[in-house]
């Protein structure tokens, strides 16, 4: 006795099909991804600045003896180093360790590394924390270093970011000491 021809679709089709949708909606999902603006890769910034401040608070005090051996007395814990290299625009977040005892010394690690867009360039930087659009800005020549503290303070000072090609397209990134987060901002 032979069975009747069942309707329907074999396995081997079934994962052809969902292999061509996949392949679709992956290239589907390319085309619509729009390029990011600066607002974006500013909050982005700002996102990478909130991280080196929860670092610095969670990872407690710099050892009196190690403070007193840095050449800047400094007791910060974690900083953000913003910079400007062959791959564009960066910020990298580095931890400060500490030599095991009775060392003095300290090292400064890398941690976590965020590059900015190619359309994204740095327009400078300011000492001061630019709320309202009024500090002066200097052109980026060196890297510029916000230093995070165990208090959960860090240096003030403002990021200037622009989209290449795009007049007008600027934003800024105020860090804000004194428990202060980084504020971000459209225009300069």
């Amino acid at each position: 006795m032979t069975k009747p021809n069942a309707g329907g679709f074999t396995l081997i089709e079934l994962m052809v099909v969902v292999a061509i949708v996949g392949v679709l909606v992956a290239v589907a999902a390319l085309s619509l991804r729009t390029n990011p603006n600066v607002r974006d890769e500013a909050t982005a910034l700002a996102n990478q600045l909130r991280e080196a401040q929860r670092l610095a608070l969670a990872r407690g005090p710099v050892r009196a003896d190690v403070v007193e051996a840095d050449p800047d007395n400094s007791t910060a814990r974690a900083r953000a180093v913003v910079f400007q290299d062959g791959n564009g625009a960066a910020v990298e977040i580095e931890v400060r360790v500490e030599d095991n005892e009775p060392g003095t010394g300290s090292t400064w690690q890398p941690i976590a590394r965020y590059d900015l867009a190619r359309e994204i360039s740095y327009g400078g930087w300011a000492n001061v924390p630019d709320l309202d659009g009024t500090a002066t800005i200097d052109p980026f020549g060196t890297d510029h270093i916000i230093e995070c503290f165990p208090n959960g303070t860090c240096d003030g000072g403002t990021v200037f970011l622009e989209e290449a090609g795009k007049s007008g397209q600027q934003a800024r990134v105020a860090m804000v000491p004194l428990n202060g987060g980084p504020v971000v901002y459209d225009g300069w």
